[in-house]
C-alpha cells in the first residue's frame, strides 16, 4: 500500500500487488476502490492529467469524475 496522491480534497493509494487504486473523497466521505483493468485505465488518465504538484486542479476533477458515480459513502462506527 502506497499513498501516491494528496490534496486538500482527495487522496489516492495503491496497491500494486493486488493491481488496484483506491479513491479517497475527503470532503464526501466516499471511497472508489478500482482493480484490474479498471485501476490500470485511471492511471493512465491520472498520467495524462500530470502528477506536478501544480496540476492539483487537473487531478482533482478526474478525481472528482471518478468519485461521483462510482464511490461509496465512508460509514464511521
Amino acid at each position: 500500500m502506497k499513498l501516491i496522491y494528496r490534496s486538500e480534497h482527495y487522496c489516492i493509494v495503491d496497491y500494486p500487488a493486488h493491481e488496484a487504486v483506491e479513491l479517497l473523497d475527503k470532503q464526501g466521505f466516499r471511497s472508489c476502490f478500482l482493480s484490474g483493468a479498471a485501476a490500470r485505465l485511471f492511471q493512465q488518465e491520472m498520467a495524462l492529467a500530470g502528477s506536478d504538484p501544480s496540476q492539483d486542479a487537473g487531478l482533482d476533477a478526474l478525481l472528482s469524475r471518478y468519485c461521483v458515480d462510482a464511490a461509496r459513502p465512508i460509514l464511521f462506527h
